[in-house]
């Protein structure tokens, strides 16, 4: 069925059961179901019996793929509320006889609408982090770190909320001096105001990402935010190249460790003495010497960040490329954060298969080859035994990461530490060097650049 038809049968549907006949009839009495209806902008209520739910839903759907100007801009349960909004109002509407084509009147109005719902947002995210805006906001690429304070001095609520909102004007004027209170001293009283609307998030995270958004409804603008602010943290930790950094930095949304595990164990019928362990969770990487590390490596921040803002910027070069080197991150990011030794390892070598688009084994072989310039006759050295990086490859995708995923490795008892270890040692330097290389090319923005994308010209 067209999208013509589907709105034509729409609108029937909806006259059939708004007639004033409908609600005399056996119809009415057998079709009716828990209350779904919608108030039209001219005060009209329009009820959406089944019938009338699955020719929305479909219409909804078929719009939503076909227009590149709501899917790439509207979240898709909120496009679907406009849409169901603009038809009750069409319905509703004297208008409608007088439309010849509704379906382009439908599209045009929801243009209009998505144009006004699509501003700019800026996010603000509260964190871990390994201490880099101690000294001072950081800025990477699209992305600021900062401490509370600082936020701080950044933001306000307007004037009519902080002389009305909880009926407490006082307080609100001085909400952000009642938080700085509350930030100073834990165990000071719950601030009052509007300051009470914050204090669990500067309570729960000790830092705050900020990251400005332009040409999309709120909705979509925090999930490409939340994409943005966690590839920046994961990007630093990349750079730092300690697997603990990875949950010593991250977005308050992520899937964390506890911060200590207890272990409880018996034999011959009686316990042993307890046991607590503490987690890589515990900071262990200080401000100022997170700090001093990031200034030694200029080049390389300045070019994850290039990556990272082609997720924002409609006018990077490479901007597919800068998706991909983006995702592979996300992956190895959660392989690192990832408990077991299988599921890390599946999904490091998920990075590296994102990375080099697919192609298999042959094709990450390929792709590190060029990145890391090295032929795959060379050695590692893995514990006690030496592999090829040929061979290391295979082990980590054919008998590694497919199999695992494949279910043809499914004891959880098998070891996997070495080849984990291997992925993301190859992942991390090929992650790093694709930025660099990202950041000064000029060939296509194309998936399989990465095997071929030569090295970076030197600085002059």
């Amino acid at each position: 069925m067209s999208l013509n038809d589907t709105l034509t049968h729409l609108f029937h549907e909806l006259d059939r059961t708004h007639a004033a006949a409908y609600y005399q009839s056996d119809a009415f009495r057998t079709e009716r179901d828990f209350p779904n209806f919608a108030t039209a902008a001219n005060g009209e209520v329009r009820n959406f019996y089944k019938p009338a739910r699955k020719l929305l839903t479909i219409l909804t759907a078929a719009i939503y793929e076909q227009y590149a100007a709501f899917n790439k801009r509207m979240d898709e349960k909120r496009f679907a509320e406009l849409v169901r909004q603009v038809v009750v109002d069409l319905h509703a509407s004297e208008a409608l006889v007088e439309v010849a084509t509704p379906l382009q009147w439908l599209v045009d109005e929801l243009k209009e609408r998505v144009d006004k719902a699509s501003k700019t947002f800026t996010h603000s995210f509260p964190a871990w982090t390994c201490g880099v805006e101690d000294a001072g906001a950081w800025a990477f690429g699209p992305v600021t770190f900062l401490s509370w304070p600082q936020w701080l001095t950044l933001v306000d609520f307007p004037e009519q909320a902080k002389a009305s909102f909880f009926q407490e004007p006082e307080a609100n004027s001085r909400w952000k001096e009642l938080l700085l209170e509350a930030i100073k001293d834990r165990n000071a009283p719950a601030p009052h105001g509007l300051a009470s609307l914050l204090v669990g998030a500067v309570s729960a995270c000790p830092a705050v990402l900020r990251v400005e958004v332009g040409g999309l409804d709120k909705n979509m603008s925090r999930k490409l935010a939340e994409i943005v602010c966690k590839g920046a943290l994961d990007a630093v930790s990349l750079l730092i190249g300690q697997r603990q950094s990875f949950v010593q930095q991250a977005l308050q949304v992520e899937r964390l460790p506890p911060t200590d595990i207890d272990s409880i164990v018996e034999s011959n019928g009686c316990l042993w003495l307890p046991g607590t362990s503490l987690t890589d969770r515990i900071p262990s990487l200080k401000g100022p010497r997170v700090q001093q590390f990031l200034r030694d490596f200029p080049s390389e921040l300045k070019a994850m960040a290039h990556a990272i803002n082609g997720l924002l910027d409609h006018s990077h070069p490479h901007p597919q490329l800068a998706s991909r080197w983006a995702t592979a991150l996300d992956w190895y990011a959660e392989g690192q954060r990832e408990r077991g030794d299988a599921i890390a390892l599946a999904k490091l070598g998920t990075s590296l298969d994102v990375l080099a688009s697919g192609g298999k084994f042959a094709g990450i072989l390929n792709m590190l080859i060029n990145l890391l310039d090295l032929p795959e006759s060379t050695v590692f050295t893995r514990g006690t035994k030496k592999a090829t990086l040929r061979s290391v490859v295979k082990d980590i995708y054919d008998s590694g990461r497919s199999q695992i995923l494949h279910g043809n490795r499914h004891d959880r008892m098998e070891a996997f530490e070495s080849d984990r270890n291997a992925a993301a040692y190859l992942a991390r330097l090929a992650l790093i060097e694709a930025a660099l290389r990202l950041e000064g090319y000029t060939g296509a923005d194309e998936a399989k650049s990465f095997r071929t994308m030569p090295p970076r010209l030197p600085s002059a």
